[in-house]
């Protein structure tokens, strides 16, 4: 127990190699890894593997675990490694599977009353569907649920649908914090990162420096209400079924088994011209919806 601790303590730190040596003495063969049930070990082991960039192994080690996790009760680390292994399956491919995981980890968050594996399964979905928007839900989910170390997660990932000076200055807010707070951004969304910096480098020229430091000089919470208020308006009711846009309305049929018979009707225009915000509201609306 006291390695799984310090090794997730290193990968969240970064340090991936540091976690993957810390476990070394417990490391079982292939063959005892999928024979064994060891609840703590695997995951933590799996997401070491994934911050270092070892697609396959991760995979393997997630498979594991979760499959010998379906059939004990749910918990808190079981809904966890099912979003960590949507993402890994994301990563390889093969996104039918990533969805399933997703789902499963959304009904027992919904279940258990985690708001960290919500915005964590709206991020991953967000990816899986090319749609910005679930990516605001999970920030305003951090941000009421004061997750703020999964702050900077929301803001590199909403950068790419900014303009271009923007993005720039979100991304360099969002770097200067995960330095402050000690949360570097791991192995694969580093590559995306370096990829976002230099495609925002070449259209800015020497915009590029500007934007970057004036984000630099910005505190977290800026930069987040910021990113928040650019979303701007939405014709949809502040709360309630209609007030889902299809990916968080998706989440919650998974999560909700009454959830899943609602009709889907019409959504009504408002009236007057009225606009409302998505992050009206003190509770988060997918929790209003189905209650």
């Amino acid at each position: 127990m006291a390695r799984s601790a310090l090794a997730s303590a290193y990968t969240v730190s970064g340090d991936a190699p540091a976690a993957l040596e810390v476990l070394r003495p417990l490391l079982l063969t292939e063959h005892a890894e999928a024979a064994v049930f060891v609840p703590v070990l695997r995951p933590t082991l799996a997401r070491a593997r994934l911050a270092s960039g070892d697609l396959d192994g991760a995979l393997r080690s997630f498979e594991h675990g979760v499959r010998q996790a379906e059939h004990v009760a749910p918990t808190y680390l079981a809904a966890q490694s099912r979003v960590a292994y949507g993402e890994a399956l994301r990563l390889a491919g093969r996104h039918d599977e990533a969805r399933r995981e997703l789902g499963g980890a959304a009904a027992i968050a919904r279940e258990l009353g985690m708001p960290r594996v919500l915005a964590d399964v709206l991020e991953q979905r967000a990816h899986l569907d090319g749609d910005p928007g679930p990516h605001h839900e999970a920030l305003a989910v951090r941000v009421e649920h004061g997750l703020r170390t999964s702050w900077t997660d929301s803001l590199d990932a909403i950068a790419a649908s900014l303009a271009p000076a923007n993005a720039a200055r979100t991304l360099g807010a969002s770097t200067a914090a995960r330095e402050a707070m000690g949360c570097p951004r791991r192995a694969g969304e580093r590559r995306d990162h370096e990829e976002t910096v230099a495609r925002l480098r070449r259209t800015l020229g020497e915009a590029f420096a500007t934007a970057w430091a004036a984000g630099e000089a910005t505190p977290l919470d800026e930069a987040v209400a910021y990113v928040r208020r650019s979303r701007g308006a939405r014709d949809r009711p502040d709360a309630g079924w209609d007030s889902l846009t299809p990916t968080e309305l998706s989440v919650v049929r998974q999560a909700s088994p009454t959830a899943r018979n609602r009709p889907r009707s019409p959504r009504p225009r408002p009236k007057g011209g009225q606009h409302h915000h998505r992050s009206g509201g003190r509770r988060h609306r997918t929790s209003d919806a189905a209650a």
